[in-house]
């Protein structure tokens, strides 16, 4: 004989658990409980993935890449702070790592190194507003060479974002790495880094567009002079009348 039971004999400790375990039993509220943080899902999951793949895969093994934040799958020299922030974090955990390559913005007082401007592949973060009060973080790399998208290289992360991560996905924010662009232009006060990265372009296209080897006899018995002194000077005014520079 089945016992019936009242609604009253439910004290108000058991009601509280049959309600958690129906919320627990349901879709969202398994999807909630399981959902990982926007941080740890970068440290966890999105860099061991981008380390694996630039590292271990052929198609990417030994290529230069660039770090950049997409909009609309398009490099954005302007974006969220949120999106910059990401692609700092993610540079700083893989840039030491050995055989990862990244093409990265000429610094002043370093040798000068022309293999830095022939990326291969652009590796781009995208944040996105899904809707619902929850955001979606994309990973993608775009073959320069073809244009196309790299297959098998994405990662996703959806959820909501903490307090300060929704502030920054509200701020705009430059991507230095554009630096001279129209949206990231130099300011009054870098004339230091607009010479250092004007001379590096320079230097650069001088190297690729000057080749072979200059032999000269000197059939001066003195020792102590030294008639090429002067050449680089009379190079430069060359280039002068030349309108080159």
């Amino acid at each position: 004989m089945c016992k019936q039971i009242h609604a009253w004999a439910l004290t108000p400790w058991v009601l509280s658990t049959i309600l958690a375990a129906t919320l627990l039993g349901s879709p969202s509220a398994a999807i909630a409980a399981r959902q990982v943080s926007l941080d740890s899902w970068l440290v966890r999951d999105l860099t061991p993935f981008v380390v694996e793949q630039l590292t271990t895969h052929p198609r990417f093994k030994g290529e230069l890449v660039r770090f950049v934040v997409f909009e609309d799958g398009n490099p954005a020299p302007e974006s969220n702070a949120l999106a910059v922030a990401l692609r700092d974090q993610l540079v700083d955990a893989v840039i030491d790592v050995e055989g990862v390559k990244i093409g990265s913005p000429y610094k002043s007082g370093a040798a000068i190194d022309c293999t830095q401007d022939a990326v291969h592949y652009y590796i781009g973060l995208e944040v996105s507003d899904s809707g619902n009060g929850q955001h979606k973080v994309d990973l993608r790399a775009l073959d320069l060479e073809d244009r196309n998208w790299a297959t098998g290289f994405a990662k996703s992360w959806q959820g909501h974002l903490s307090r300060s991560e929704r502030r920054a996905f509200q701020q705009i924010a430059a991507d230095q790495s554009f630096r001279g662009q129209r949206s990231v232009p130099f300011s009054d006060s870098q004339p230091d880094l607009l010479a250092a990265h004007l001379a590096h372009d320079l230097g650069c296209k001088l190297l690729r567009q000057v080749s072979g080897e200059y032999r000269v006899i000197l059939e001066t018995g003195d020792e102590e002079t030294a008639p090429l002194d002067g050449v680089v000077e009379l190079v430069s005014n060359n280039l002068s009348a030349f309108q080159t520079v």
